[in-house]
């Protein structure tokens, strides 16, 4: 059995060796659904001794109560009743077996029996049993026919199968018994159980008959013995008759190809196109590391897609937490998992749940250079991100990669500034016209304040009692801004280990200065202290589409500066380790220890949705990305880490990202060119490469996909379909239409509410039921001027059963 699975696993099938235990389960199951719990278990020797009293009835001599059951008795929990000469009663079913009495005559593959009979939608079962020896039962037979040669043409057919079978034998060529048996059943409290199982029965055979020229014959005189033939490990033997056959032919007829996943349960419930149910489980203990890769053109189902995973990691069992979910998105698409979320949780936990859409203003100021309370220089990683942000910051727009120079210039500001900054040095002194709120409590508390009292004494004095949010808050006028890292560059330190100039004659020190400049006047959202913060969000999405421009070289490397920025907000805290606390004051050790506790073992994932318009033209950001899914796949289960990136063309993304994924997911291709790359990144096979370019539409079905996965059993390939329930898939539907009314319905009657009255009135999305009115306007002349958006709204707040606000 062991050659027999690693030889399939070496072909790219799937073969899993069942213990006794559940193969005996799952021929119960098979027997008597209704009467077996997916917990029952057999008794076999060497399991615990089931010891009883006898009954009073029994024999002394009787010894069967010291004994295990007979495994007959637990697989036929209930007794079999034929009802006729061709069906038997078994528990709440009636069964009707058949068998093939002449077997397929062309190798035709299982695949169209399964899809023929899918399509007829009846219960139905088949076994083979193929057996060695092919030729040597047929020896009489072969004598027989031989001394009949002359008698009729059938002997003489039959003597020339048998030569030709001994000559492929002769040739290396196995030759088996091959017996086939078929059945199908119904509830027997169907009141026309019997007519009905008559009529599932033709089909069957009929069916069965057109799979490759066969022929079906009833179980007759016994058809419990036609039933147990059917059932997997029961009989040594077959009641169907044999018939020979070489081995390839045999194996061509088996359902080796039906797609399987290496998940037997998972929280995304995907589906084949014939129906198979094909768990995934995000972030499971199959895969190494846990990155996907989402690639297709607009209006594939990509971001109905990743909202389904980022739904799936929310929701994984197990959790005692919410887990950490940080979203970079260009444009609203996630708003409705967030929404959704929001109606899910109680009104205390609701504020762990937001949606920013981040804006080029001061009102949404980030600096960068924030740092963990109480630390008054950077992390490893937080230093890391900051030079690479100045980095990109002088970089020109027209080039990928920052000129030489500018990487240890970034780097030398960024040490001095903490150092200039720094509480024993020339920390920023307290200004109580800054913050209001702040000031107020520092007055409630009656700190002593001098004109040489620093920010980072006030720090100390919050944190010190109690207040570790205004702490932070106040931290943020203590840490050094942008502009004070850029002006390092100026000073004689610097320029005089940096003395060289630009290729435009221009000192690289006041280059890099002026550069850093710019850009904090360019992007508005560097130039303040930290205002915007998420707080103790938990699931965040950040919506960068209002400051992430496109077309230029400009508008490229904005998107790109954004799009790290995102990353450094949803993420930094997820980087943090134990060893770090030894970097940090005293003080403040056994709160970050506390915190580092809890992030590191929760479940987190950071995802980027359109991830291609950073990755186009700027090497920097690629870099930063690779660094991070680096340390995430060499290292996921010290993180605990996921990391999703999602996109419209798969080769926007760099190489070394791909092949770092664990799993991939193509949801349409533009071109076969495309498909082309595609299936060579990957090693995809041909077949793949036709499913890939043939992907349709996503429509009421679900959306199809590629889905491609690596896990400690091998690589899976498979085509999938997400199908989606209608209120989830009207909760994450990213259409303009769809998401205007949704937004004004949760504003007017609430999420749970307007989820319900949506589906109930158009389960097929208001973008067609827009579009039909539409129509209907441009038929009829006399109806112009019509907000089709806005009369949908308010018919659906009325049949709600509400009224508007």
């Amino acid at each position: 059995m062991d050659t027999v699975t690693t030889s399939l696993g070496e072909i790219g099938i799937h073969a899993q060796r069942l213990d006794n235990h559940t193969a005996l389960r799952e021929i119960r199951q098979i027997v008597d659904y209704e009467f077996t719990s997916t917990e029952w278990k057999p008794r076999l020797p060497g399991d615990r001794l089931p010891i009883k009293f006898p009954e009073p009835e029994e024999p002394e001599n009787d010894l069967s109560c010291m004994m295990y059951p007979s495994i007959r008795s637990q697989l036929f929990p209930r007794d079999a009743a034929e009802i006729d000469t061709k069906v038997i009663e078994i528990g709440d079913k009636l069964h009707y077996p058949m068998m093939l009495v002449l077997p397929p005559q062309y190798s035709t593959p299982f695949r169209e029996l399964f899809v023929r009979l899918k399509e007829k939608g009846i219960p139905w079962r088949v076994s083979f049993f193929i057996d060695a020896g092919g030729l040597s039962y047929m020896t009489m037979k072969s004598l027989l026919a031989q001394l009949l040669y002359f008698t009729s043409a059938t002997n003489k057919r039959f003597c020339k199968a048998v030569e030709e079978l001994k000559e492929a034998e002769l040739h290396g060529e196995s030759c088996v018994r091959l017996k086939i048996g078929i059945s199908t059943y119904v509830d027997k409290h169907n009141p026309d159980a019997m007519s009905k199982l008559s009529l599932q029965a033709g089909e069957l055979a009929g069916a069965m008959q057109a799979w490759g020229t066969c022929d079906v014959a009833e179980t007759v005189g016994s058809p419990l013995l036609g039933f147990s033939g059917t059932l997997p490990g029961v009989m040594l033997g077959h009641p169907a008759p044999s018939c020979a056959a070489p081995l390839g032919e045999v194996l061509s007829l088996l359902p080796l190809e039906r797609p399987s996943s290496p998940w037997t349960s998972g929280s995304v419930i995907a589906r084949t196109p014939d129906g198979k149910i094909m768990p995934f489980h995000p972030m499971s203990s199959l895969q190494a590391s846990w990155i996907d890769l989402g690639a297709g053109p607009m209006g594939q189902g990509k971001s109905v897609w990743l909202n389904t995973i980022n739904t799936a990691f929310i929701f994984q069992p197990g959790l005692s937490r919410l887990p950490y979910l940080s979203i970079t998105d260009v444009g609203p698409s996630s708003s409705g998992l967030i929404d959704l979320l929001k109606a899910l949780l109680p009104e205390d936990k609701k504020h762990y749940c937001a949606y920013y859409r981040l804006k080029m203003t001061e009102d949404y100021a980030v600096n960068p250079g924030d740092t963990p309370l109480g630390c008054q220089r950077p992390l490893q990683n937080g230093k890391t991100f900051l030079v690479n942000l100045l980095s990109l910051f002088a970089t020109p727009p027209d080039k990928t990669d920052p000129q030489d120079g500018v990487s240890g210039i970034a780097r030398s500001c960024v040490e001095m500034a903490y150092d200039v900054y720094a509480q024993e040095n020339n920390p920023k002194l307290y200004n109580p016209s800054i913050d209001s709120d702040l000031t107020r409590m520092v007055e409630k508390l009656n700190l002593e304040i001098d004109s040489q009292t620093s920010w980072w004494e006030i720090v100390d004095e919050l944190f010190d009692r109690g207040y570790v949010h205004e702490a932070t808050l106040a931290q943020r006028h203590a840490v050094p801004l942008i502009a004070d890292i850029a002006s390092m560059a100026r000073l004689d330190e610097i320029r005089g280990l940096y003395n060289f100039q630009t290729s435009n004659g221009e000192h690289i020190t006041e280059f890099f200065w002026r550069s850093c400049i710019e850009a904090i006047a360019a992007y508005p959202i560097f130039a303040s202290p930290t205002a915007f913060d998420i707080g103790d969000c938990r699931v965040v999405s950040l919506d960068i589409d209002e400051v992430a421009p496109r077309g230029s070289s400009q508008a490229n490397r904005q998107t790109a500066i954004m799009l790290m920025l995102t990353r450094h907000i949803g993420g930094a805290k997820f980087y943090i380790t134990e060893e770090d606390v030894a970097y940090m004051p005293e003080r403040y050790r056994d709160h970050h220890r506390k915190m580092i506790k809890e992030i590191r073992q929760d479940p987190k994932r950071q995802c980027f949705d359109e991830v291609h318009r950073a990755f186009k033209n700027s090497s920097m950001v690629v870099k930063q990305f690779i660094e991070d899914i680096e340390t995430s796949g060499r290292e996921s289960r010290k993180w605990n880490l996921s990391i999703g990136m999602y996109t419209q063309d798969l080769r926007d993304v760099p190489e070394i990202l791909i092949e770092l994924a664990n799993n991939v997911f193509v949801m349409g291709v533009g071109t076969v060119k495309t498909a082309d790359h595609i299936c060579e990144l990957l090693g995809l096979n041909e077949r793949v490469k036709e499913a890939m370019v043939n992907l349709r539409k996503p429509d009421h079905r679900g959306a199809d996909m590629i889905q491609f996965s690596k896990t400690e059993k091998g690589r899976y390939i498979q085509l999938i379909t997400n199908t989606l329930g209608k209120k989830m898939l009207c909760a994450f539907n990213s259409t303009t239409e769809d998401r205007t009314v949704r937004n004004s319905l949760y504003e007017e009657i609430g999420v749970l509410r307007s989820l319900d009255v949506m589906t109930r009135e158009y389960p097929e999305g208001i973008k067609k039921e827009t579009e039909r009115r539409r129509m209907k306007v441009k038929l009829s002349p006399y109806e112009k001027n019509v907000d089709f958006i806005q009369q949908i709204i308010d018919e659906l707040i009325s049949k709600s059963g509400m009224k508007a606000a």
